[in-house]
């Protein structure tokens, strides 16, 4: 019983300090975190994938993705899209570094906390047509579980590529925002904090 009140309070306040985050964010795939529970010994991560408004995701020019960062205590993902299979669609694996391309995109945003040696999940579209929100409101993409060994939450990012649906055309881009990610210790689960109030978050464009 303690853990499960301890997390919800946990998870009560990280829900608080990433609402005001995202308040900042101009980001096109956005992660909503819905819970952490107990898988055997490990814990599952889950997150609601969303696409916002008048945003797509494609394979011209680049191949879409997005990327959750630095996952502590990683064993495995899986991905449960509402749009084509894992296969031939989707590919779900793990990087050393975020995968944002550096050509024409500002230090400040590559600077973004990212250990080498923690993994990265990545989940990028790789065939198929292009998924489009025409709609008002986000559009569900689908859902990402992540098992950890660690069941702490605290805030963290979400990097990706997409693609903006302008009245002349399409623009292609990268995106941040902020995702929780799992963390060892209580006493660690804020520590962030004062950093990513200072970056905020931010989505850059650029034609390709």
């Amino acid at each position: 019983m303690w853990f499960f009140n301890s997390l919800k309070s946990r998870i009560c306040g990280l829900v608080v300090a990433m609402g005001l985050l995202s308040s900042m964010a101009s980001a096109s795939t956005v992660a909503t975190f819905l819970s952490v529970t107990p898988n055997g010994s490990d814990f599952d991560f889950k997150y609601a994938i969303s696409l916002t408004t008048r945003m797509s995701v494609g394979v011209v020019p680049v191949a879409d993705f997005f990327e959750i960062v630095d996952v502590l205590g990683y064993k495995g993902a899986a991905w449960y899209p509402l749009f084509g299979i894992v296969g031939p669609n989707w590919t779900v694996g793990i990087t050393a570094v975020n995968s944002v391309p550096t050509n024409g995109i500002p230090a400040s945003f590559t600077y973004l906390p990212d250990a080498a040696g923690i993994p990265n999940v990545l989940v990028t579209y790789v065939a198929g047509p292009n998924i489009t929100n025409a709609s008002a409101v986000d559009m569900p993409l689908g859902t990402l579980v992540i098992t950890s060994t660690l069941n702490e939450v605290a805030p963290g990012w979400m990097v990706g590529s997409d693609t903006q649906i302008l009245p002349g055309g399409r623009l292609n881009g990268s995106n941040f925002t902020a995702c929780p990610v799992p963390i060892p210790t209580p006493a660690a689960m804020w520590s962030g904090m004062a950093l990513l109030g200072l970056i905020g978050a931010a989505k850059l464009r650029k034609s390709l």
